[in-house]
């Protein structure tokens, strides 16, 4: 698969009015705010339950929010927590962390979404990405699990701030029939950049920490295979797998399952011999922390039923005819053929990016 710059094609134009367009919905803020939250949590590996109990205990409204979830079923024990510093020890400071920096960027594209984007769709996909990834994180590095959950939830946040694009931009996605790669490749061809070059974007102004930002802008390439990785090709294979997979309310038909189950079973230890077993913890990672986001939440699909495609395609009971090379599904285009290339300006055809290299 091909790894492209973050600079436009040759002989097309910057595509800086549009994207400053973009950016401009951006509440100022909520982004310093964002930007707060990730350098004080994440400025150093060492900060601990009670450093971060500090930090998210000066948000009212978010110690609430992460005392409710501490007090549910799924952690409470029958022993309720009373304040931020109980609620991060219960949660621990690694979960903390991250369900405060998610929380922070759900609040804030919820805000600067395209009305008729359905936000809580979009958000609960991402939620799903983030709990499976953190699963597979606790099963082969659990020191990874808070930035795997970011990589899955942060992995799209590009696609909120483009609804601002109107009915031009929603056209492009009804086109991407649910697929990333493709609504990826649809928007470099109409505005010469794309949803993860705003996420980038985004992810650079909140100061977001470098393994996490490059396992995002990389997560539409294939990763290398193999278990002995350094922390940032392992939070990149977990980005690509969570990407690739599909979800119930997302539309691909037809997958290439080889390249995934390859990765899955070289690359992540022995969740790759039980799927069932690694979906089970993803439903559950999920409903531990879904209530931190109850606000803007689908509810018109269960876990269950969007993470069951997940279990078919990897037990190789989807259909993969059609499919060419692995680690493709047929919700990609192949950059060497024609619908992977867009017509220069001259009718020549110029290959299109599909995936970015970290800044």
């Amino acid at each position: 698969m091909s790894v492209i710059s973050s600079e436009p094609a040759q002989g097309r134009l910057k595509p800086i009015e549009e994207f400053e367009t973009v950016l401009a919905s951006l509440p100022p803020k909520e982004q310093s705010r964002i930007e707060s939250l990730m350098t004080l949590l994440y400025r150093t590996s060492s900060i601990g339950a009670a450093e971060t109990a500090a930090v998210v205990g000066e948000d009212v409204t978010l110690a609430a929010r992460l005392i409710r979830v501490a007090n549910t079923v799924h952690y409470g024990a029958g022993i309720p927590v009373m304040n931020a510093e109980a609620a991060t020890v219960r949660l621990g400071a690694d979960r903390t962390k991250a369900l405060a920096i998610a929380s922070y960027a759900g609040d804030l594209l919820g805000q600067v979404a395209d009305t008729t984007f359905q936000f809580n769709r979009f958000w609960q996909v991402g939620l799903i990405r983030g709990s499976l990834a953190r699963a597979i994180a606790m099963n082969c590095d659990r020191r990874l699990a808070g930035k795997a959950f970011l990589v899955g939830v942060l992995q799209s946040i590009g696609v909120p701030l483009m609804t601002s694009f109107g009915a031009k931009y929603a056209s492009l996605i009804e086109k991407s029939q649910g697929c990333l790669q493709r609504l990826a490749i649809l928007e470099w061809q109409s505005f010469n950049f794309n949803h993860i070059h705003v996420a980038l974007h985004l992810l650079e102004q909140w100061k977001t920490p470098v393994d996490v930002k490059t396992a995002i802008a990389r997560h539409q390439t294939n990763p290398p295979l193999g278990s002995d990785v350094d922390a940032v090709l392992r939070l990149w294979q977990i980005a690509y797998f969570v990407n690739a997979v599909p979800l119930g309310i997302e539309r691909p038909t037809t997958f290439k399952d080889a390249f995934l189950s390859q990765l899955l079973n070289s690359c992540f230890g022995e969740i790759g011999t039980s799927i069932s077993r690694l979906l089970e913890q993803a439903r559950a990672e999920y409903e531990d922390v879904a209530g931190l986001f109850e606000s803007y939440l689908s509810r018109d699909v269960g876990v269950e039923e969007q993470l069951r495609p997940i279990g078919l395609l990897l037990r190789g009971e989807c259909n993969s005819s059609g499919v060419e090379g692995p680690g493709r599904s047929n919700c990609e285009f192949d950059s060497n053929s024609d619908a992977g290339r867009s017509p220069g300006r001259d009718g020549s055809s110029q290959t299109v990016p599909v995936a970015i290299k970290p800044l």
